[in-house]
């Protein structure tokens, strides 16, 4: 009875010995994969952080990833850092489109694994007119040439973002192309304002789009409605207006990579019209240094 219990204990611990080295092995055990962006528009730099779970820091195991020459195309440099919970990567001041590999790595199997699970994927938008929604990574198993041949044949018909085998350059040309619609020079109105906008409380801004409106007066020349961006411009801009239901709305967005200083005036326009009829002012959108959104939005002042 008792050999037979000592033979039991001793195949428990060669077991429990071997699921152990087996679990090691696959944790070390290192992947090639490509990091690839899966959004619906181009991304105006994106923000990746990775946790690693696994039970052993991935600062300690063979992590390396580097730059394809698609994201390296598009003019701006990349941030890679690894801690002992995160792998972070991430670029600022270019335009990503859909489907471009981003990173060609060498990773755990472990982190791997939370990379297709567990990933964090924050994009800007750059003020274009169709900013990403919920963008995501895709982790491919090969090289950066290879998986973005499976990207484009997998891409979504009518997908709006550029496909991954144009030039990244050149999309980024493409997708700054911003539209500023101005009203004639009015004589006849007999009121005049001058409005400042500015961020009523301090907080640390990529991007900030917001709008206002003011009755239409309906007559030829009113109303006359001008503005200027006081801001700094280190990033894409948009600013245009339109009138629907009575009212001419004034749209603008500003964008700095480099974050927008605040507080600061970020626009200042000229309204001459004939009434007062004027809305408060709206944040529709805000980024946040990380470019992930904003809340709550940040207050706007004039």
């Amino acid at each position: 009875m008792l050999g037979n219990d000592l033979g039991r204990c001793l195949f428990g611990c060669v077991a429990s010995l071997v699921l152990g080295l087996s679990a090691c092995a696959s944790n070390s055990e290192s992947e090639r994969v490509t990091i690839l962006l899966d959004a619906d528009a181009a991304c105006y730099g994106f923000q990746i952080d990775v946790p690693h779970r696994a039970g052993v820091s991935a600062s300690s195991q063979a992590v390396s990833c580097v730059v394809t020459e698609k994201l390296a195309a598009a003019g701006c440099s990349a941030a890679i850092t690894v801690s002992a919970t995160e792998l972070h990567l991430g670029t600022r001041g270019c335009f990503v489109p859909d489907g471009t590999p981003l990173f060609d790595c060498e990773l755990p199997a472990s982190l791997v694994r939370e990379a297709n699970s567990e990933a964090s994927v924050h994009c800007g938008c750059g003020c274009a007119a169709q900013c990403p929604q919920a963008p995501e990574i895709h982790v491919c198993n090969g090289t950066p040439e290879a998986c973005a041949k499976v990207a484009a044949a997998q891409a979504p018909v009518g997908r709006s973002a550029v496909p991954a085998d144009e030039d990244v350059a050149t999309a980024a040309q493409l997708t700054t192309t911003t539209s500023v619609t101005t009203s004639s020079i009015v004589w006849l109105c007999d009121l005049m304002w001058g409005l400042y906008f500015g961020v009523g409380n301090s907080v640390a801004l990529s991007e900030i789009e917001f709008e206002f409106k003011v009755r239409d007066d309906d007559g030829p020349r009113c109303p006359y409605l001008d503005c200027d961006l006081e801001s700094p411009l280190r990033g894409p801009s948009r600013e245009y207006h339109y009138t629907a239901d009575g009212y001419v709305t004034e749209r603008i967005c500003i964008s700095d990579a480099s974050g927008l200083a605040i507080p600061t005036r970020l626009a200042v326009c000229s309204y001459i019209s004939e009434s007062e009829d004027m809305s408060g002012v709206q944040v529709l959108r805000a980024l946040g240094p990380d470019l992930a959104p904003v809340t709550p939005l940040p207050l706007l002042t004039y």
